[in-house]
C-alpha cells in the first residue's frame, strides 16, 4: 500500500513539475498578457488522462468493501452504533473519521459521477493517440539530434576486442 500511495505522490509531483515549468516559461503575447509554456501545460493534460485512470485503479482495491459496506450517517447515530464505532475503526483512525473518507473516496472511484468523471478525463482533450502523435510531429527534436551526434562522433564505436 506504501508503494502505491508513493505513486500517486509521484504522480501528483510530475503534474506539478508541469505546472511549474508552465508558469516559469512564460511568454509575451500580444495585447500585453504573458501565456503559460504550452508544451508544459499539454504534456500535463496529456498524461492526466492515463494517470487519472491509474489512480482510480490503484484507489478501488484500497477501500475494497469498504466502499459498498459504508454506513450511512443515520447508521452511525442508530441502534448499530457501537457496533459501527468498533468494527469500522481503522489502524489509529476512530469510525466517525474514517467512514466520511470512504465516502469521498466512493465519489472518486465508483459513484455515477465517478464514472463520468473518469469519461470526461479520458475523452476531455481528444483521441489520446492522435494528442501524442501530434506532440511527436510538433516537436523540436534538433537540440537533441545534435547532442546524440556530438557524443557519437567522440565515442569508440569499434568491435568489442575478445
Amino acid at each position: 500500500m506504501q508503494a502505491k500511495l508513493g505513486e500517486i505522490i509521484t504522480t501528483l509531483e510530475v503534474l506539478r513539475s508541469c505546472l511549474q515549468r508552465a508558469e516559469v516559461d512564460i511568454a509575451p503575447a500580444p495585447g500585453g498578457v504573458f501565456v503559460p509554456q504550452g508544451d508544459a501545460i499539454q504534456a500535463g493534460q496529456r498524461l492526466f488522462a492515463a494517470l487519472h485512470s491509474r489512480l482510480i485503479e490503484i484507489l478501488q482495491p484500497a477501500g475494497a468493501g469498504g466502499y459498498t459496506m459504508t454506513p450511512s450517517e443515520a447508521d452511525m447515530h442508530g441502534p448499530m452504533a457501537e457496533a459501527i464505532a468498533i468494527y469500522y475503526q481503522g489502524a489509529g483512525v476512530p469510525a466517525g473519521e474514517r467512514i466520511p473518507l470512504f465516502r469521498l473516496a466512493w465519489d472518486v472511484v465508483g459513484d455515477s459521477f465517478a464514472s463520468r468523471q473518469q469519461l470526461h478525463e479520458r475523452e476531455f482533450s481528444g483521441d489520446p493517440v492522435y494528442l501524442m502523435a501530434a506532440q511527436y510531429r510538433t516537436c523540436d527534436t534538433s537540440a537533441a539530434v545534435s547532442q546524440v551526434r556530438a557524443l557519437l562522433a567522440n565515442m569508440d564505436v569499434r568491435e568489442p576486442q575478445t
